[in-house]
């Protein structure tokens, strides 16, 4: 079983949902509310010293870091593939878009942020329909 630990208005976070939703893998989702310093916590901080998200928990290892974590579940996950033979497509194409989109948010990019706000929307819709 695949557990993550996230939060909605991470997008490290997002990308790792992406991920796991492009590979259709079920996974248990433990949002943290950063607001209440839940990734503060000592039993998160055992699990991510950093106290970041997201983090994911497969099968007794812990993996940190947005980017690392898509490549060990394309590794743990082979099928379906998303890591590209041509370097530049598909997994490694949208991780970048995304890891731009950041620097779109931090300078106050409109677009940015209904792209964003919806993709929110859609994150707790789809956890309330799963409680």
């Amino acid at each position: 079983m695949l557990t993550l630990y996230h939060n909605d208005m991470s997008l490290c976070a997002q990308k790792v949902r992406v991920g796991l939703a492009e590979k259709g893998l079920p996974w248990e989702d433990k949002h943290l509310v950063l607001r209440a310093a839940e990734h503060q916590q000592p039993w998160y901080l055992k699990l991510n010293r950093r106290a970041v998200v997201p983090t994911l928990l497969h099968d007794g290892h812990v993996v940190t870091e947005s980017n690392v974590i898509l490549e060990y579940l394309e590794d743990a996950f082979p099928q379906p593939r998303l890591r590209p033979n041509d370097p530049y497509e598909k997994m490694r194409l949208w991780i970048k878009q995304l890891d731009e989109d950041v620097q779109g948010c931090l300078r106050g990019d409109p677009q940015f942020r209904d792209r964003f706000s919806s993709s929110i929307s859609r994150a707790r819709r789809a956890r309330k329909s799963n409680a």
